[in-house]
């Protein structure tokens, strides 16, 4: 009769704590807020470990955790507590290890293809009564099942010889045993060796970058470490759920710890600032509120209501053009990296909301007409259409319309509380603040309350001047503040804050201004729904991430106040510069907006063609161009030709080659520096 056998951890179990060696840094942290031991948990760790390197200089033979305890607490001079030591390491194992996503479903499906109960092996030094509680608890042990653990038995998988000790108690020939694990060498080898069938299934190993972030672990007091270990599970529990992989990858290794790290500061920054009240700002904000509300729910206690508020950018700005004594065309609002005279008829109307035909009401205008209204005007064409628009009945209009827009928005934040007694926060993604100074100018100009903070996970450097300094000081950015010196980490054509945005997406349109309902004011939507989120697999992304933040809760307790920014940092630019083929062609393909009022959409990464790449040195006509937004995303899509191609245009970078010269002239001077003569005295 067939017999199956399970390697225990890394193919049942896994731990929320990060790999195995993040157990006994977990395991000095308890014991340090125990006050067991007084050295460090990274201290406690390497003695763990060399303790256990000492006392197994045959992997044919395991130590048991009893030995292990009582030696390391030897070496820290504290020989009376070895019994402690193992609790907390124990205490860890059990807080942490969890059901592999699909293990239960695979060990059910060996019971019924053999017919008999399976066997668990294990290398470890924990005793097999302990493995057995781990594995019944998460329902991977039935009764007829049968656990072995090397300490316990002499034999280990590594040598050989504990699957010797598995087929004489079991009594089968070798061609009726199956093994699966996760080690080539250990579970691989020596069980092929043996006659046995094998399945070899790493997957529930650390990626490249989830092992990137535990490795911060020892900075971030453990909290890297439970950030890679939850975007294992959701990576795993997405499989099983048939998600995009690719986009898993991005939900779980990069935007569940760019909005997690975001959330403990928020939480942190509105407790400090003595804030009742936080609203999350619309679409972005929607991503924003519900990852917050998750980890404030965990914390439990008291803290600030958090709320949700429509409005945007266009929204706001048109509503504070409308402010009392404020010329609505004189001061309109272009958007960052446009000049006006690149903008068309159309678009520039757009801001005021107005369309072409509603401006033709005043008279004739050749730009107005198609197929002009849909080409840039230049300069001239741009004097010539603000000055027809200031006076008349269209500036008139446009001035109507803006001063309705303010009345309405500021019903909107009377009803919604925003102006209303207590302290308020504004939570927004940021950059460069100029929804932020139009919200401003609107409740200024009223005369209402102000809010007492905005937070945003970023600000850009031209933040402090569009703000100006008092509202500047009322605001606080935790990723990017490029005014308080907190640089962004991106070389010269890296666009990470993109990636941010890409992530930050909500499910609902753009809100575009407010009307009257009843007694109530509510939002005017460009479009029910984000049309960013109607494809290319919206619904993976965010179901990964909620599978990714869930795991990082259930991972423990929120810990320390600690810095999350190197690790998110690390995580962002790790995808823009080395996305997989997987990544770059999921999350690639999520639609862009091209302009500012998003009217047309391009995917964030495409293979670039041989007519991209002459357009970027030079030749070619300029329709050639096409939007390029993840640069190395495209790279990755592209032909094995164009990537040596751009590979190839980096290395021979004029900017890098500029830098030759002076580097060999100062190891020239390093070389030739005096050198002093001995002392002889």
């Amino acid at each position: 009769m067939a017999v199956a056998t399970f390697d225990v951890f890394e193919t049942v179990l896994v731990r929320t704590v990060g790999g195995p060696e993040h157990v006994d840094e977990a395991t000095g942290r308890l014991l340090r807020e125990r006050g067991v031991i007084s050295v460090s948990p990274s201290t406690y760790a390497a003695v763990r470990r060399s303790v256990q390197q000492d006392r197994t200089p045959d992997v044919a033979v395991h130590v048991r955790l009893a030995d292990l305890a009582a030696g390391t607490a030897s070496r820290l001079g504290i020989p009376h507590a070895a019994a402690e030591l193992v609790d907390a390491e124990l205490t860890v194992e059990r807080a942490s290890c969890r059901a592999v996503p699909g293990a239960v479903a695979r060990t059910e499906a060996a019971r019924a293809r053999t017919g008999r109960g399976v066997v668990y092996v294990s290398d470890s030094p924990l005793p097999a009564c302990f493995l057995q509680e781990l594995l019944e608890r998460e329902g991977l042990f039935r009764p007829g099942d049968e656990v072995l653990a090397s300490a316990d038995v002499g034999s280990s998988k590594q040598h050989g010889g504990l699957f010797d000790v598995v087929a004489e108690r079991l009594g089968c020939p070798a061609e009726d045993l199956w093994h699966t694990g996760d080690d080539r060498w250990a579970d691989g080898a020596h069980a092929l060796e043996r006659g046995w069938q094998v399945t070899l299934d790493r997957s529930a190993h650390l990626t490249g970058r989830e092992s990137s972030m535990a490795r911060m672990a020892a900075a971030t007091d453990g909290v890297s470490a439970r950030l890679a270990g939850a975007a294992r599970v959701a990576r795993l529990q997405g499989r099983e759920e048939g998600l995009d992989p690719g986009v898993t990858a991005v939900a779980g290794t990069v935007a569940m710890p760019l909005f997690v790290g975001f959330a403990r500061w928020l939480l942190r920054e509105a407790e400090l600032a003595g804030l009742d009240r936080l609203y999350f700002v619309a679409r972005d904000g929607e991503v924003l509120l519900d990852v917050t509300r998750r980890l404030a729910a965990a914390r439990g206690g008291a803290g600030p209501e958090l709320r949700y508020l429509y409005g945007s950018r266009r929204s706001w700005r048109l509503a504070a053009a409308g402010r009392r004594g404020h010329d609505v065309v004189g001061d309109l609002w272009i958007p960052d990296d446009f000049r006006a005279e690149e903008l068309t008829p159309r678009e520039l109307l757009h801001l005021l909301d107005l369309t072409p035909d509603e401006a033709l009401t005043a008279g004739p205008a050749p730009q107005l007409i198609d197929p002009a209204v849909d080409r840039p005007m230049g300069a001239d064409g741009w004097a010539e259409l603000r000055e027809r628009l200031r006076g008349g009945p269209v500036g008139v209009e446009a001035t109507r319309r803006a001063e309705e827009r303010a009345e309405l928005l500021l019903a909107y934040l009377d009803q919604e509380g925003v102006t209303g007694p207590g302290r308020v926060g504004i939570v927004d993604v940021g950059w460069t603040g100029r929804a932020t100074r139009s919200l401003e100018d609107l409740l200024e100009a009223s005369g209402r309350a102000l809010p007492a903070a905005y937070l945003f996970i970023g600000l850009l450097g031209p933040a402090e001047r569009r703000l100006g300094p008092e509202l500047f000081g009322r605001c606080s950015a935790w990723l990017v503040d490029a005014a308080r010196g907190l640089q962004d980490r991106s070389l010269p054509g890296e666009d990470p804050v993109m990636l941010v945005e890409s992530m930050a997406m909500g499910r609902q349109g753009t809100t575009t201004g407010f009307a009257r309902e009843g007694d109530r004011v509510v939002p005017v939507l460009a479009a029910p729904v984000n049309p960013v989120a109607s494809g290319w697999g919206f619904e993976d992304y965010r179901r990964a991430l909620d599978l990714a933040v869930d795991a990082f809760i259930d991972s423990g307790p929120g810990g320390h106040q600690v810095d999350l920014r190197p690790t998110v940092w690390a995580q962002l630019l790790d995808l823009w510069r080395r996305p997989t083929p997987q990544e770059a062609a999921s999350w690639g393909a999520q639609p862009y907006g091209e302009d500012f009022a998003n009217q047309r959409w391009f995917p964030l990464a495409r293979p670039i063609t041989a007519r991209r790449l002459l357009r970027a040195a030079g030749l070619g006509p300029a329709g050639w161009r096409q939007p390029l937004y993840w640069r190395n995303g495209s790279v990755r899509l592209s032909s094995p030709p164009v990537r040596w191609a751009v590979r190839l245009r980096g290395a021979v970078d004029p900017a890098r080659l500029a830098r030759v010269p002076r580097r060999v002239q100062r190891e020239w001077l390093l070389r030739r520096r005096p050198r002093p003569a001995p002392d002889h005295r």
